[in-house]
């Protein structure tokens, strides 16, 4: 069925101007030609995806999904190079007045690559899992460049990734396409007429991480918590760590979804709630937007993860997901070599990879242990733990990596639901290692271990 309502500019191009970052005037280029080129698509500018913050997301139900990350730069105003070191992945370097330095966190390779694969993994969950990356476009723009310079400086990190396999759906670009509205350079995938792989169903599970209509913001409840359970919600420990324990059903959830919210809507903090089922997030974010009251935040403002996709990040963010990948193959025994199909066996089989899913937390340490990594990590105020009986100590010490000085992190956790043995591990040595302190009370269905 046609999408017949009116295309989405968001933000509106009348208050365009009021975006803060504001535009680059490249930036505002690459827009007018979409909105010129593109009639029958929705534009998302700069959009809050879950943590992430893309410049362009595009949609169209019938068509597809395209990230475009767009740079101003000026290749002539600074040697930009790609370092090659041995062992390492490729990093992107700029070097001025005899000085050397990294640019590797702003490397837009990597930032689409990122993009593209967690709105694969996470907002798009009935996307086929053999198919559906393909709906997924990730592309480069550089208003103010040559389109050969910009291909030829982003080679070794294409080669290295593999892109070069799928130009159609990488495509990078240049002010020759932008200058010639070369549609096809800049977006070759805008150019079929329909996708089997999209429909209204799809579009509207991104689109809502994008824009929340209005109508259910409406018709939400706010979320109601008991004098007890509000307490927990509003304040803190002085360790800045909390633990709360409890059966299905008492409110575990309920306190870190509103705790989450408190922490963003009166103390605007960056926050991070992880879980280990990726079924739950959204359930959390349901829950997150109805405090203090429906409307107040939406899911834009908080950055919802599982364990796995938290490493992935990691992995994408330091320029490891080869060494990420690796760990995938080497367990298929190198039979699986297609990006969608190794995808498609990890989020299949996720809960049965002991082997696997151990190197991958050796490979996010040694990362967060590098200090050429520290620049291009993501760290939080705040970090809340869901379904915390599924978590091992050495997840969580991970995760303290992460949470800035003086920050917040909270674990819940379920002993009755604990059916890969894990909680088992938490031993009070562990406990205390991993930064609690015992005092325990027991309040409403609900026992708190809280840091004193």
């Amino acid at each position: 069925m046609e999408n017949i309502l009116p295309r989405i500019i968001s933000p509106p191009i009348d208050q365009i101007d009021k975006l803060r970052p504001p535009l680059w005037p490249g930036e505002r280029q690459v827009l007018d030609f979409f909105v010129r080129e593109l009639p029958d698509w929705d534009i998302f500018i700069q959009p809050h995806l879950n943590g992430l913050r893309p410049d362009f997301v595009l949609l169209n139900s019938n068509k597809g999904i395209a990230v475009f990350e767009v740079k101003d730069w000026d290749l002539n105003a600074l040697d930009y190079f790609i370092d090659i070191p041995d062992g390492r992945p490729p990093r992107l370097m700029g070097r001025r007045d005899g000085k050397t330095f990294s640019r590797q966190k702003d490397n837009p390779i990597d930032k689409v690559c990122m993009y593209k694969q967690e709105i694969f993994n996470l907002y798009c969950p009935r996307l086929d899992q053999k198919l559906g990356l393909a709906v997924i476009t990730a592309g480069v723009i550089f208003p103010f460049a040559d389109d050969d310079r910009v291909k030829k400086l982003f080679s070794p990190c294409i080669d290295y990734k593999g892109l070069n396999k799928y130009p159609t759906y990488y495509p990078i670009s240049g002010i020759n396409s932008l200058l010639s509205r070369n549609l096809k350079s800049i977006f070759p995938a805008s150019q079929y007429l329909k996708s089997e792989q999209m429909n209204e169903i799809k579009y509207n599970d991104l689109k809502i991480w994008l824009i929340e209509p209005d109508a259910p913001i409406e018709q939400r409840e706010k979320l109601n918590l008991s004098e007890k359970q509000l307490k927990f919600a509003t304040t803190t420990t002085k360790s800045g760590y909390r633990r709360i324990k409890g059966p299905a059903g008492s409110g575990k959830s309920l306190v870190l979804a509103a705790r989450a919210a408190h922490l963003v809507y009166y103390e605007k903090k960056d926050v991070l709630v992880l879980t280990y089922n990726i079924t739950l997030i959204n359930y959390l974010a349901d829950l997150s937007v109805r405090c203090p009251y429906p409307g107040a935040i939406s899911r834009k403002d908080l950055t919802f993860l599982s364990f796995y996709e938290w490493c992935k990040r990691i992995c994408f963010e330091s320029g490891h997901i080869n060494k990420y990948k690796n760990i995938w193959r080497e367990h298929y025994n190198h039979q699986i070599n297609d990006e969608e199909g190794l995808w498609t066996l990890i989020n299949q089989e996720i809960d049965n990879m002991e082997v696997p899913l151990k190197k991958l937390v050796e490979l996010v340490a040694s990362i967060l242990d590098d200090d050429i990594n520290k620049e291009n990590i993501s760290y939080y105020d705040s970090i809340l733990v869901d379904e915390g009986q599924f978590f091992l100590p050495e997840w969580w010490q991970l995760l303290r990596k992460v949470c800035k000085n003086g920050g917040e992190m909270m674990l819940v956790a379920d002993k009755t639901q604990d059916i890969y043995g894990n909680a088992k591990s938490w031993t009070d040595l562990a406990m205390v290692g991993a930064g609690f302190q015992y005092k325990l009370l027991k309040r409403n269905r609900l026992m708190f271990v809280i840091g004193k």
